[in-house]
Order: C-alpha cells, then structure tokens, then sequence
C-alpha cells in the first residue's frame, strides 16, 4: 500500500513540476492565450530573443508605456510594435552612430526607437489592405505601409501587437547620418 502512495505521489509531482503552457518553454512559437495577461514588454522580457530593442526600450523610459513587469499601469493604450530581431540588429550594425555625442544631442536614437513603434493596433488585415497607405509612428514620422517587410510571425499581447522583423525601419531622417540606401533596410516616408 505504502509503494502505490508513494508511487501516486511521485506522479502528482511529477505532473506538477511540468510546465502548464507550452509557451513558459518557449513563447516565441505559439500565439499568447487571449486570456493571458501579457504586455509587449512581457514579451520581449520573456522570450528573450529581443535583448537589443528591450534595452531600447527601457534605456528610453518606453517600458512603463509598453507594460513594464507585464503590468499596464495607467496607459492602457495600444500599440503596434515592428520589432527587429537581435540578428536584424547585428546584421544593421549601425546602432553605433547613434550614441556619438552629435546624434545624442539631436535625440536620433529615440527617433530610430520611435519609428518601430504605432500608437494604434493595426490588425494583420489592416497592416495589408487598410485604407490608409501609411501609418503614423511616435517619431512623428509616417511609415509607408509598402515599405514594412513581411514579419516572421505576428503575437497578439494586452495592450496591442507585435510584428517581429528581419530587417530594421529606418527612419528617413536618419538615412543620412547612418549612411544607408534603401536597400540595406526597410525604409518610409
């Protein structure tokens, strides 16, 4: 009697331990539970695979604005958020350039930052056939809708969505600063 208690509760903990959501393994393949409480800075917390743009973001105070600790604070806004990958980052290797005293003073890193980011959730239906031909960042800069690359895969979270990108958005500002062609990146207007 004592060998089948032992042996129950061998299983009980056993199926305890396991982990409930296949996404706590890894989330970054599977689309968050519409229940499921998770902000974009949960997210890239999370998954671990955007440490480039999380620093970013926090070195640009954006996180209690994007969910900070996945809690939505007073800002229950919504955002869209093109996100590179940290592969996009390395292969731009320009992020550079934007931390010289000059582009410092002129708040270019913010206006990179800023352009990967839509005050709005713009729906996979919208991103691809929505009246409009652009849409409005919090760079003050519009991004053509045409000029936005395929993303890799889309995760619905809290407080909007996240299209995660092989490439980096520039900013037409900064084209020059950064000495890039439309080639290298994807661009706006």
């Amino acid at each position: 009697m004592k060998r089948y208690v032992f042996l129950l509760f061998f299983i009980f903990a056993d199926l305890s331990a396991a982990p409930r959501d296949a996404r706590d393994v890894n989330p970054l393949f599977a689309e968050p539970n519409p229940d499921r409480e998770l902000t974009i800075m949960g997210f890239l917390e999370r998954s671990g695979n955007f440490k480039q743009m999380y620093a970013l973001f926090d070195e640009l105070l954006l996180d209690t604005k994007l969910g900070k600790n996945n809690l939505l604070g007073a800002n229950n806004g919504k955002y869209t958020v093109f996100l590179p990958t940290d592969d996009a980052l390395i292969r731009f290797g320009r992020l550079a350039l934007l931390r010289t005293p000059d582009a410092v003073k002129k708040g270019l890193l913010s206006k990179f930052v800023h352009y990967h980011i839509v005050p709005d959730a713009i729906s996979k239906r919208a991103l691809k056939e929505g009246p409009k031909r652009y849409l409005s960042t919090l760079s003050k800069r519009n991004l053509w809708r045409q000029n936005i690359p395929k993303p890799i895969y889309t995760v619905e979270v809290v407080n909007g969505i996240i299209y995660v990108l092989d490439k980096v958005l520039i900013n037409p500002e900064l084209k020059d600063v950064l000495h890039v062609s439309s080639k290298g990146a994807a661009s706006g207007g």
